[in-house]
């Protein structure tokens, strides 16, 4: 499992908790956040945002700045929070994505189902716009988002995974799915390159602060961002000559297949020694704490020239469901 957002208790907000049974009995929540200047009847588009492995929906909505991008741009911003024990008065949640991770994964939830009900239950309190339901997470977070795409690409219309160790090997969407991928050249979480150390932040950062041996089960094997490109480029049918860029910044190079099937595409933005971290997001916890400051030494850079969200809502807004 990631490190990915050891987010602290932030201010509560005026924002919607949304709670619903899943057929498992689980008790599952989320956190809905209108746009500020939205008039009660149009109906709007979804952005679902998943925290990190061992975050949760508070932390991760204080953290990421979704809500100004929703207020700015009129769309539903939905926080889901993840299976996982609550320890010190935190959550720490996780999201089975198939291939990892922790307690989701061990425990076989399906998470791929509670987002279909948490969907029919916003559609019950929100007029939202059906084709422009859209998934972004970081790290495990970002896991889920893909999984979204495998699984449940039928009301997914787009997804844009942060830090994700990537889709796990049975991924088999029922359409072709825009992909946008950001990833840190940096990032030693969800290693750039891929390889069979990815994951265990959370076991570095336990053995840094408390002396606890690393678990090695806590490591595993991942693809690299431009594996994961190339996978995506060719599940959605993409022309085989080289990626196009479409945006830079000063620390970030946007690339993108076109040609593909149904309008979709398959895009990486690379961050230039960006960490596993959410480019253009607040510092994750208060770097004056001695914690905050090894978890973010694990975690490394986060960039303040490239605005993810803002990158990514403009790419979502290209892709509703044909």
């Amino acid at each position: 499992m990631s490190l990915a957002i050891l987010a602290l208790p932030c201010a509560a907000t005026a924002d919607t908790p949304l709670a619903l049974t899943t057929p498992d009995g689980r008790a599952r929540t989320a956190i809905v956040h209108e746009p500020a200047d939205w008039d009660g009847t149009t109906p709007m588009p979804v952005v679902l945002v998943f925290h990190g492995g061992g975050g949760n929906a508070e932390g991760t909505q204080d953290h990421v700045g979704m809500d100004e991008t929703a207020d700015a741009h009129g769309f539903l911003a939905v926080y889901p929070e993840g299976v996982g024990k609550r320890r010190l008065g935190k959550h720490f949640g996780t999201w089975n994505g198939g291939y990892c991770c922790g307690p989701a994964m061990e425990q076989g939830v399906d998470d791929v189902a509670f987002v279909g009900q948490l969907l029919d239950e916003l559609g019950e309190g929100w007029p939202i716009d059906e084709k422009r339901i859209y998934a972004t997470g970081i790290s495990n977070g970002g896991v889920m988002s893909l999984a979204l795409a495998c699984g449940l690409s039928d009301r997914i219309a787009a997804v844009a995974p942060i830090g994700s160790p990537g889709a796990a090997p049975d991924c088999a969407p029922s359409r072709p799915v825009p992909v946008l991928l950001f990833h840190g050249t940096a990032d030693t979480c969800a290693p750039y390159d891929g390889g069979e150390t990815c994951g265990g932040c959370w076991s570095r950062f336990f053995e840094q602060t408390l002396g606890v041996e690393i678990d090695a089960g806590d490591i595993h094997g991942c693809a690299g961002a431009r594996e994961q490109l190339e996978s995506w480029r060719a599940a959605n049918t993409c022309s085989t000559t080289s990626a196009a860029t479409f945006l830079t910044t000063d620390d970030a190079v946007c690339v993108r297949y076109d040609g593909c099937a149904e309008g979709a595409t398959a895009a990486l933005c690379t961050i230039g020694g960006g960490g596993h971290t959410w480019p253009g997001a607040d510092l994750a916890c208060n770097p004056k704490r001695r914690l905050c400051r090894k978890m973010l030494t694990i975690l490394g850079p986060t960039s303040e020239a490239t605005d993810a969200n803002e990158i990514m809502w403009a790419f979502f807004e290209e892709h509703p469901l044909p």
